[in-house]
Formats: C-alpha cells, sequence, structure tokens
C-alpha cells in the first residue's frame, strides 16, 4: 500500500511540475488559438496600426524611430479578454539602440515584456488583467529598431 501510495504522490507531483515548465516555456505543446493580430508581417504597410507617429513601413517591416521615450511604435485593438493567457512572438532586426517593451494593453496598465534591447526572435507568454484590449510595442528609452512578424494567439 505505502509503494502505491509514494508512486501515486511522485506521478501527481511530476506531472503538476511538468505543467509548470511548459507553462513557462515559449516551445511548450499547449493548444494556441487562432492568430489575434492583423497585418502582423506590415506586408500592407501600417493598415490595421494606429499611434505610428515615430514609426514609418517599409520592406514588410516597421521600422521605429522613436526620439522621445515612452512612445508607442504602434498599436492595435485586437480581441483579448482578461486572465487568459496570450504567446506573443515578433522579431527585431536592424536594432540600433535604446529599450523596447511589447505587451497587451496600454501602456500605462497592460501587461508586456521585460525591457528588451537587441535583434532577435521573441517569444513571451503574457496574462493581462487590464479592461484594455490591445497589442502595442513601445519606445521606452530613445528607440531605433525594425519589427517583423507580430503575432498574438491565445494559450488553452
Amino acid at each position: 500500500m505505502k509503494n502505491i501510495f509514494v508512486i501515486l504522490f511522485l506521478l501527481i507531483s511530476t506531472a503538476s511540475f511538468s505543467q509548470q515548465i511548459l507553462k513557462h516555456n515559449p516551445y511548450s505543446v499547449f493548444p494556441i488559438g487562432q492568430e489575434l493580430v492583423s497585418n502582423g508581417d506590415f506586408e500592407d504597410g501600417g493598415t490595421d496600426w494606429f499611434d505610428v507617429v515615430e514609426t514609418t513601413f517599409t520592406g514588410g517591416e516597421a521600422v521605429c524611430e522613436i526620439v522621445t521615450a515612452f512612445r508607442y511604435c504602434f498599436r492595435q485593438n485586437i480581441a483579448i479578454q482578461n486572465n487568459h493567457t496570450y504567446r506573443v512572438t515578433f522579431d527585431i532586426t536592424n536594432y540600433t539602440s535604446g529599450n523596447f517593451k511589447v505587451g497587451l494593453g496600454d501602456k500605462d496598465v497592460g501587461t508586456y515584456t521585460p525591457s528588451l534591447s537587441g535583434n532577435g526572435n521573441y517569444s513571451y507568454d503574457l496574462t493581462p488583467t487590464t479592461a484594455t484590449f490591445e497589442v502595442a510595442a513601445i519606445g521606452f528609452s530613445v528607440f531605433e529598431g525594425n519589427f517583423d512578424n507580430i503575432s498574438v494567439k491565445e494559450i488553452f
């Protein structure tokens, strides 16, 4: 009887631990919902995006040149729900300087990535807790770099 209890405890503990690891792993096997962003590859320029004052669109990328800190590169209204988890992925190319964040919600009360810098392919699982429903990129200092392939999908 003791052996059965120990084996059952180990199986339950291992399953719980594995779920916690997978939840924070951007390459997890959790089911993913449909794409929520329109024109995330910027092939149609700035179509579907707003607050693009310091951003131009060329070659299928959003070229951000933020000269005043805490400004939007771009944002888009999307259908998200509070306390649901979403996988946010994007690429940065031609990075020159500064820090940026990408996230869900308003820049004052949204759920964002940590402050980032540099070229790369980024993936974060974010759980918004505010009632603002948008995806946005913000330069948190003077920032220069190109965004591409913005994607937001719910994780089930």
